[in-house]
């Protein structure tokens, strides 16, 4: 208690964790490689969800359930910011000494925790990281084989620093979601064999060819391809064996390589009309005996980013969308199985085919489901409101003697942590997610500062960094308008990305909502050529108020909004009707599926939350979850 972090600053220099062996890139992180995501990592696992001791910092202690949030709207403890230790011992029976017995290394992994984390095996530190939302794994090394227990503690802070992402908004400023703290997702120990296999990568390219990479951890003989793949008239398979290159030493690791190019002869081409996809299977093999299995599911898709246009398998695509967080009055942002399938219930209910992940990686068990459910999806690292100080220190009224002139510009965007941070943070989350086929887009930033060229410049550097792990999809940041002209006209994020998302609120924080078709069309003067999608628009209503009950005046909103579901309804509407004008309109989504936990608001008619959502915070449905149900219904009918 007491210190400023859980995590002392990292070394920023972002070589130490990118790898490239024969031309296959990859990320190290504690001495491991970085795995992607896959449907069947065909390792034994030590599950350590459950029940653990928890620490506070006035030394109070209680149990808690993992994976947990700890400070959910309904824990008794939301406005909780600091540190807390979880605490277990872990009785090491006869499997777990058994497969140490037999060569399998333990490695930890956290699936999620919030937002910096250090974990102490017996004492000794074996892993430091800020940044929750993509996994953290560390070796637990060394473990005699006559081991009877370890004694686990993790450290987890949730208070923003100037340097983390999300990171602190200015001095009195916190992310624009909740604080949330604790470690909210999955928690395990793998068995890893000497030889395992953790990347394997199909990387779609025109033509229907299909770009396989594999790498493994050790040495292995060759490797065993089985692809299947759907057609129109049923599915085709593929078998090959890979000759493996082995490399002694990558950056102090034995990896064992192999690349191949498959040709798809009549693949259906993934889609929300499809969503059947890809099995891949891969074997790692020594002299005579298999050493490791992987499974993948994946999907043929090719988006390109035309002239005024998305297109995706050779068609122009409109993406009928929606913004969601990860978040729940009970849960916070854990997502136990049952709130993803009903949220995922409520966006299918939409007639959407497309889900902006805001404003971080979300749990992969949800972005596995979006793939059966066949969803397109952009994903981002919250690289959230960075260098906005400045409207920050206005929006609360503070003197002009605290200016946080630390938190203005490309002193934050551009300092040296901060750019560490985003670009492992991206690194991460592409490696991950990479075989995802309904990712379309990456996200590099949110209404983050733009307004000079050297803004755009660092956003290009950030796309850079991300196309060299996958240039598959497209690249993009979320622009903030404010409504003032003298500072909308500078905005250069998108110069140097693929595609256009502008976040705009005219009608609700400033302007008036008759403006948009105009504001639009001075965005398309300045990028003539890209197409655009509405990343963000919305306005709050308190679920059963109605227009007739008045105006309420609220936080960071001008007067004359009343807070209807009628207001909110017909709010939606305009900009659906007007966006519709526009062929170079890609796509749209509003914000937000769900009214969510935020403490900028304890003034609104539902306190401390962002209640722009379609549906209430128990997921009770308004006026615009029905409008925008009918509406999209009537596009994709058109489609």
């Amino acid at each position: 208690a007491g210190r400023e972090s859980v995590v002392d600053p990292p070394s920023p220099d972002i070589s130490a964790h990118q790898r490239q062996t024969a031309g296959i890139p990859w990320v190290g992180e504690n001495g491991l490689p970085y795995p992607t995501h896959v449907s069947d990592s065909g390792l034994e696992s030590l599950d350590l969800g459950g029940t653990w001791t928890v620490w506070f910092e006035d030394g109070s202690c209680e149990t808690v359930e993992l994976p947990s949030t700890l400070n959910s709207y309904n824990s008794g403890r939301g406005e909780y910011l600091g540190m807390v230790c979880y605490e277990r011992t872990l009785v090491l029976g006869d499997e777990f000494r058994g497969r140490i017995a037999d060569g399998f290394a333990p490695r930890l992994r956290m699936e999620g925790f919030l937002n910096a984390a250090a974990v102490y095996a017996d004492g000794v530190l074996i892993a430091a990281r800020r940044g929750g939302y993509t996994p953290l794994f560390a070796p637990i090394d060394p473990v005699p084989e006559d081991r009877v227990s370890l004694r686990l503690h993790i450290l987890v802070d949730n208070r923003p620093q100037f340097h983390s992402l999300p990171a602190r908004l200015g001095r009195y400023n916190t992310p624009g979601w909740h604080t949330y703290l604790g470690i909210h997702r999955e928690l395990a120990i793998d068995f890893m064999p000497e030889t395992t296999i953790f990347k394997a990568a199909a990387i779609p390219r025109g033509g229907n060819r299909l770009e396989i990479s594999v790498l493994a951890s050790g040495r292995a003989e060759s490797f065993r391809l089985e692809l299947q793949y759907p057609t129109e008239t049923g599915d085709q398979l593929i078998s090959r064996d890979l000759d493996a290159t082995f490399h002694p030493d990558e950056g102090g690791l034995p990896v064992s390589s192999a690349r191949t190019e498959v040709k798809l002869a009549a693949v259906l081409p993934w889609s929300p009309e499809s969503p059947g996809g890809i099995r891949m299977e891969i074997e790692a093999w020594g002299t005579s005996r298999q050493l490791h299995r992987v499974v993948v599911l994946t999907g043929y898709r090719i988006v390109n980013a035309g002239p005024d246009a998305l297109i995706i398998n050779g068609r122009r695509q409109f993406l009928r969308g929606i913004c969601k967080h990860e978040d729940h009055p009970d849960h916070g942002a854990s997502n136990p199985p049952e709130l993803i399938e009903a949220d995922l219930d409520l966006i299918q209910g939409l007639n959407a085919n497309y889900v902006r992940l805001a404003h971080y990686p979300h749990h992969p068990a949800e972005l596995d489901e979006l793939r059966r459910r066949g969803f397109w999806l952009s994903q981002e690292i919250p690289f959230y409101q960075l260098g906005n100080g400045y409207a920050h220190w206005y929006a609360d009224s503070r003197p002009l003697k605290e200016i946080p002139l630390r938190y203005f510009g490309m002193r934050q965007i551009a300092h040296r942590r901060v750019k560490y941070e985003a670009k492992r943070q991206l690194l991460e989350m592409v490696e991950r997610d990479i075989n995802h086929p309904g990712i379309i887009i990456w996200g590099v930033a949110n209404e983050s500062y733009s307004l000079s060229r050297s803004a755009a410049r660092l956003y290009r550097e950030f796309d850079r960094t991300l196309k060299s792990h996958d240039d598959s999809r497209l690249s993009t940041m979320a622009e903030f308008t404010s409504g003032k002209g003298i500072l909308d006209r500078r905005r250069q994020g998108g110069r140097f990305l693929d595609i256009l998302s502008y976040n705009i609120y005219l009608g609700w924080y400033y302007g008036a909502k008759e403006t948009l078709a105009s504001h639009l069309e001075e965005i398309r003067r300045k990028f003539p050529g890209k197409a655009l999608l509405l990343s963000e628009f919305g306005a709050g209503a308190a679920p059963g108020r109605h227009d007739f009950d008045g105006e309420f005046v609220a936080d960071r909103v001008p007067p004359g909004k009343t807070y209807g579901e009628e207001f909110q309804r017909d709010f939606i509407r305009h900009y659906i009707e007007t966006a519709g004008r526009y062929p170079w309109i890609a796509g749209v989504s509003p914000w937000v599926l769900s009214d969510f936990y935020c403490p900028e608001f304890p003034n609104n008619p539902v306190p401390y939350f962002n209640i722009k959502g379609l549906v209430s915070r128990d997921r009770e449905i308004k006026l615009a979850y029905e409008y925008l149900k009918e509406a999209y219904g009537e596009l994709s009918n058109r489609e």
